[in-house]
C-alpha cells in the first residue's frame, strides 16, 4: 500500500493552489504570504515522504513528547 511517493506533478499542483490561496487571503501581508508558502511546502513534503520514513517520524515524536523515565 505504501511503497512509493506521490508524483511530483501532484505535489507542484497542490503547492500552487495553496500558494495562490495564501496570496489571495493575505494580499496585504508579505509575512502572511510567506507563512502560507511554508505551510504549503510542509504539506507537500509530508505527502512525498515514504511511509517508512513517516512511521519513523511518528515514533520520534511519540518518544520526544513522552515523559522522561526517572530512576529512583
Amino acid at each position: 500500500m505504501c511503497d512509493g511517493a506521490v508524483s511530483v506533478g501532484k505535489h507542484n499542483t497542490d503547492f500552487l493552489i495553496l500558494s495562490e490561496l495564501g496570496v489571495a487571503v493575505n494580499q496585504w501581508s508579505v509575512l502572511g504570504r510567506y507563512h502560507m508558502g511554508i505551510v504549503a511546502w510542509l504539506f507537500g513534503e509530508a505527502v512525498l515522504l515514504r511511509c517508512d520514513m513517516l512511521a519513523m517520524l511518528l515514533i520520534w515524536y511519540k518518544y520526544r513528547w513522552s515523559p522522561p523515565l526517572t530512576t529512583s
